[in-house]
């Protein structure tokens, strides 16, 4: 099976195009020139985000203060730019997984491609993980002050 790996890249975001009603949601990841967009469903970008508040509040509230997870995101890692364009679609994500790596103390991301019938040599998987600063903590997303 193919894989799209990026152990730790500069940026990973999710992103839309287009006007709202008519819009095409992506995950984009890019290290250097290099950069990949996944589609996806809205519902889709809302459930990872809401995932990925629930694992970190496990790994805070597992590891303590043995683990490198900041409460909230620093604002300067704070990323609200557009998708990086031109957007290419590398393929569209039907399941994702998340995880928690313990010894690199950073999140993985995994997205598989949606497919035809039950040939899983034909799926295709984007895998992701990302660390801030020196490798260490994982961005946390900041709260807005009218919830999550």
């Amino acid at each position: 099976m193919p894989v799209i790996s990026y152990d730790l890249p500069e940026r990973f975001v999710a992103g839309s195009v287009g006007r709202p009603g008519d819009r095409a949601f992506y995950l984009q990841a890019r290290s250097g020139r290099r950069v990949t967009s996944v589609g996806l469903e809205k519902f889709q970008v809302t459930l990872l985000a809401e995932r990925l508040e629930e694992l970190l509040d496990e790994v805070l509230r597992r590891g303590g203060d043995d683990v490198p997870v900041p409460a909230v995101a620093p604002s300067e890692l704070r990323d609200d730019g557009p998708l990086d364009q031109p957007v290419e679609e590398e393929f569209r994500v039907g399941t994702m997984a998340l995880a928690w790596d313990p010894e690199e103390h950073r999140i993985v991301i995994e997205a598989q491609e949606v497919t035809e019938g039950d040939d899983a040599d034909a799926a295709r998987t984007i895998r992701r993980s990302w660390c801030c600063g020196c490798g260490s903590a994982p961005r946390r997303p900041a709260r807005s002050p009218s919830g999550p």
